[in-house]
């Protein structure tokens, strides 16, 4: 079922408001590159990061944008080890978490991978629930 846009976007500006003023223009952007691959993507603030899931679990979430530092905004991929990363760019974290860092600015290039990523995790969402 999809999300109201207006309901995500009020969960960005709130997250944006705990967020380094250098960084609002980089989370704005990488949140509009997540939400444009797909309406189902419920956009919600948790461990004090903005967060996307698919469904009505509240701690299913797939992605999430980490801007609580001062030196770079990471964006959270929770089962990042399932996604195909040819290019090896995901940085491995704790368990099956991949991370993408970035300092300033995406490129369109950045665009397509977060894209593909996320496209990449809401398919691998789906075949866990089709499993159970």
């Amino acid at each position: 079922m999809p999300i109201s846009p207006e309901m995500n976007i009020a969960t960005r500006d709130t997250f944006l408001t705990t967020v380094d003023d250098k960084f609002t223009t980089l989370v704005t952007d990488i949140d509009a590159t997540i939400r444009a691959v797909s309406s189902d993507l419920e956009g919600y603030i948790i461990y004090k990061m903005l967060t996307y899931r698919v469904g009505h679990k509240r701690n299913d979430w797939l992605i999430a944008i980490d801007a609580r530092g001062t030196k770079c905004v990471t964006l959270r991929f929770f089962k990042g080890v399932h996604i195909l990363d040819t290019e090896r760019l995901l940085r491995l974290g704790t368990t099956t978490i991949g991370n993408l860092d970035f300092t300033t600015s995406i490129t369109p290039g950045d665009s397509a991978r977060i894209s593909d990523f996320t496209k990449q995790a809401i398919a691998w969402r789906a075949h866990e629930a089709s499993q159970k």
